[in-house]
């Protein structure tokens, strides 16, 4: 008799340890994917900036800036006449493009 208590207070325990397992990892899991959603959505309205915000951040000249554009030196948005960048994606860019890692 003593054994099958035994067992049954083994199987309860392994039970509640599930439970409580699930139960952390649910939140973490839900953490995550709270994380993830807010990076979506803060990449989704990510301001654009213009051409002389491009210009001042490289410390450059807006004509430089056009110069690059046509060399395909940056991504950018042209809707008609406007033209726009978004910084993240000029960061992206260069990082891919131009970085220069010494050994």
């Amino acid at each position: 008799m003593n054994d099958i208590s035994d067992t049954k207070r083994l199987a309860d325990a392994i039970d509640a340890l599930a439970v409580t397992m699930m139960e952390i990892m649910g939140e973490r899991l839900k953490a995550i994917a709270d994380a993830q959603e807010k990076r979506i959505v803060q990449q989704a309205w990510e301001p654009m900036v213009t051409k002389k915000q491009v210009a001042d951040r490289f410390q450059v000249d807006v004509r430089t800036i056009t110069i690059w554009m046509r060399l395909g030196y940056l991504p950018y948005y042209r809707a008609t006449h406007s033209v726009r960048f978004k910084w993240t994606d000029v960061q992206k860019f260069w990082d891919a493009k131009f970085r220069v890692e010494r050994r």
